[in-house]
């Protein structure tokens, strides 16, 4: 079951929001002005998505793998439409 509630009311009803969360497995998005900001669910649930790697993870030595990457990611600063020569530390 998954409930929708603003930060508000979730700040008033705490206690017994975990108390549904834990004896109903009760899953509830908390939402800040209208768009959802987080999701509070049960701790198993929780821990077992800490054990998926990140989506970044995946990105790791990219660089690496780019001939001349230096040179190449120099090159897209100054194609932007309003780049402005700025130091940039690439070591």
């Amino acid at each position: 079951m998954t409930k929708r509630m603003g930060v508000g009311a979730v700040k008033a009803q705490l206690t017994a929001i975990l108390r549904d969360v834990e004896a109903h497995r009760a899953r509830v998005v908390i939402d800040r002005r209208g768009r959802p900001v987080a999701m509070l669910v049960p701790y198993d649930e929780a821990s077992a998505t800490e054990a998926e790697p990140h989506w970044a993870a995946e990105l790791d030595g990219v660089a690496s793998d780019v001939h001349d990457f230096d040179s190449t990611m120099r090159d897209v600063v100054r194609s932007r439409r309003r780049a402005r020569p700025r130091a940039v530390d690439l070591g």
